[in-house]
């Protein structure tokens, strides 16, 4: 099971700390100001909360009425949040996550708002990826990549060649893979995104699993569970741990394994 073709909407909005929600939450019947919005934004977009998809859209529905209507640079930031949380589970809601990806894109093009451009053409690919459409995938990814280089932006990199690289997993590329998650990592850790950091470094770790490469897979990987543990991230801690036990078993340590599989 290669854990690189997990659903990244699954990753990246399971993942986001329902501990913090209330804290940073600020009722909807105020209105927030210009500071109060930058900071949600990057709470959703950088993954600092834990929690559930059902608070995350809450949370993203509450951003939404703070938004000023006229703002396309706000607009177009909501609609790449929003665009990752499309529902995509038949194959009538893909191809309308597709057609609102692309109506998303256009408005973005239209307003030359390049940032958003990289992030809705790199949401648009991971639903072609999803549609077993690799071509459009494959092409979205490097242009969301080229977008991204051009204005210079190192989350969007990274997420770029990140994406790209869970690509090349599925299709069983794992040098290529190993290259792009490395390439990801040096800019999570430019732009100093945590989560992502560690997300991305489980990555590289389940990828030299799949290399055998095991001894570097399993110290990567008890690294990224520690964070996860500090993070209070279950949801992560497990993940982690199961690829964690299937390092063990291909190692030959059954018995521990089997502890880490309970």
């Amino acid at each position: 099971m290669a854990v690189q073709s997990l659903h990244k909407t699954f990753i990246l909005y399971l993942s986001i700390a329902l501990g913090f929600f209330t804290l940073f939450s600020i009722p909807s019947t105020l209105a927030a100001n210009t500071e109060e919005i930058e900071q949600r934004f990057l709470q959703l977009e950088n993954a600092e909360l834990i929690g559930g998809i059902d608070e995350y859209r809450r949370s993203l529905d509450e951003l939404q009425g703070w938004l000023t209507p006229e703002d396309n640079e706000q607009q177009n930031r909501y609609n790449a949040l929003d665009c990752w949380m499309l529902q995509a589970d038949t194959s009538e809601l893909l191809q309308s996550a597709i057609n609102t990806a692309s109506t998303y894109l256009s408005k973005a093009i239209a307003e030359a708002d390049k940032r958003a451009q990289s992030d809705l053409t790199l949401c648009r690919g991971f639903f072609y990826q999803n549609a077993s459409d690799d071509v459009s995938a494959k092409r979205d990814y490097n242009n969301a990549l080229q977008i991204a280089t051009e204005i210079n932006n190192s989350k969007l990199i990274a997420d770029a060649l990140s994406t790209r690289a869970s690509l090349a997993a599925l299709k069983g590329d794992l040098a290529q893979a190993l290259e792009d998650f490395q390439l990801a990592q040096t800019h999570y850790e430019l732009a100093k995104i945590p989560y992502w950091i560690y997300y991305n470094l489980g990555e590289i770790g389940n990828t030299y699993r799949r290399m055998g490469d095991f001894q570097r897979a399993l110290t990567l990987m008890k690294e990224v569970e520690q964070f996860y543990e500090k993070r209070a991230d279950l949801e992560a801690v497990d993940r982690t741990r199961y690829v964690r036990a299937l390092i063990l078993d291909d190692m030959g340590n059954h018995e521990q394994a089997h502890e880490l599989y309970v």
